[in-house]
């Protein structure tokens, strides 16, 4: 059985959810499938055995080519790339992607499809390809702008910014600024 879906949800997320209904695992160290059951709760209240039926369900995420621009767009911005490697944002009947496997970036020793892919795998996106914002707390935030003013090294904190949350550098870098503040003596 395979899930497949456009946008939404990162992958990790609905394999999350899938592998619950899975209704066997695979070890192939010792080349043996295991049949799983779970025991649950029906209507009357009662513990009853269950196993699913599909022995293993694989997830397939498509992407609008709204949302491969999205992302691309920040790559682009936070890498402070040429604008015109987004006009290789390429698209099938039921996907997107952008086309730069042959882009290498010297100073952070990898290709851009590989940051590109890191970044897309992080990213929601409501039905209209949107990208959903996550929140960042601010205790997150002070504690990270203090491990960066402690080691004197504002791109642990840009660079986590980005990484996990997607946030421009130059916003990062402003949000250093404001909670670095609160390191400084007076």
């Amino acid at each position: 059985m395979t899930v497949r879906w456009t946008d939404g949800p990162t992958k990790k997320r609905v394999k999350a959810i899938c592998e619950y209904f899975e209704g066997s695992r695979f070890d192939g160290m010792n080349d043996i499938q295991t049949i799983i059951s779970r025991y649950e709760i029906n209507d009357k209240g009662e513990q009853v055995r269950v196993t699913y039926g599909p022995n293993h369900i694989f997830t397939e995420r498509y992407t609008s080519e709204k949302l491969v621009r999205t992302v691309a767009e920040n790559v682009v911005s936070y890498y402070d790339l040429d604008k015109a490697l987004l006009e290789r944002i390429k698209t099938t009947k039921v996907d997107a992607f952008w086309d730069v496997s042959d882009v290498w970036l010297e100073k952070e020793s990898e290709a851009l499809d590989i940051l590109f892919n890191r970044a897309m795998n992080k990213t929601e996106a409501d039905a209209d390809g949107n990208v959903i914002k996550k929140r960042v707390s601010s205790g997150y935030l002070k504690n990270l702008a203090a491990k960066a003013f402690a080691q004197d090294d504002t791109t642990i904190f840009t660079d986590e910014l980005y990484r996990r949350y997607e946030i421009k550098k130059a916003d990062a870098e402003m949000l250093y600024l404001q909670y670095s503040r609160l390191f400084q003596k007076h």
